[in-house]
């Protein structure tokens, strides 16, 4: 469990430094640069969203396994995982105790 709110974690923190990495280069960087950068940043995002996805698959599983209800009940869809992940993350730091 806790493997997995570090990749929901870790998907949140790659989409937040995409965005802003976005940001920053569309004055910083021109044509081609400009598009290789973006592809790596896409790139990087998509590693960490297949990471997401098989992590979400795996923790079912086992849940599955042990008798437990699922942790993720929503769809198949990436864009659903995706929100999945980036609620438990915002879950974790709104209800968290200083």
């Amino acid at each position: 469990m806790e493997d997995y709110i570090k990749d929901c974690n870790h998907y949140a923190k790659t989409v937040a430094d995409m965005e802003g990495a976005l940001t920053v280069a569309r004055y910083r960087l021109e044509g081609e640069e400009y598009r290789e950068y973006i592809a790596n940043l896409d790139r990087n995002r998509k590693i960490a969203h297949d990471a997401l996805i098989a992590s979400t698959k795996l923790l079912n599983k086992l849940c599955k396994i042990y008798g437990e209800p699922a942790i993720y009940t929503g769809g198949e869809s990436r864009i659903e995982i995706a929100k999945f992940a980036i609620a438990v993350t915002d879950e974790l730091v709104t209800t968290r105790t200083l």
